[in-house]
């Protein structure tokens, strides 16, 4: 797992944004969702336009909480809270970013934004 690289800011559940890169040059409007299971976590899932319509939502892994999040790389990314410690990964869902730790410095802060934002709502 890597240091952390950029500052996190604007935690929240659910997203739509504009200009998401689909491939061969072509943008369009990402839709993220947040999903709540009793027996499993949290996850956060990605809707892309695909062929007129909306593709079948792609998701994160469990986490105990999670939310999306922006960085100060110009992205968007989300963090999960796992055994402790909260990872960063990014929305295109392919590999994490890097991971904070109960000691790092940015920790209680983060996680505190986490927990708020990712709020339990009814459970599925």
């Amino acid at each position: 797992m890597s240091e952390q690289t950029f500052k996190l800011s604007n935690f929240r559940r659910e997203a739509n944004i504009e200009d998401w890169p689909l491939g061969s040059g072509r943008t369009g409007t990402a839709v993220f969702t947040h999903e709540t299971k009793a027996k499993r976590g949290q996850r956060i899932g990605r809707m892309t336009p695909y062929r007129g319509r909306m593709s079948k939502p792609k998701y994160s892994t469990y986490y105990d909480r999670i939310c999306l999040v922006d960085g100060d790389d110009g992205k968007t990314h989300y963090i999960g809270l796992s055994h402790g410690w909260l990872f960063v990964s990014s929305c295109n869902m392919m590999h994490s970013d890097f991971a904070i730790q109960p000691t790092d410095e940015n920790y209680d802060e983060y996680r505190a934004l986490l927990l708020a934002a990712s709020e339990k709502q009814e459970v599925a």
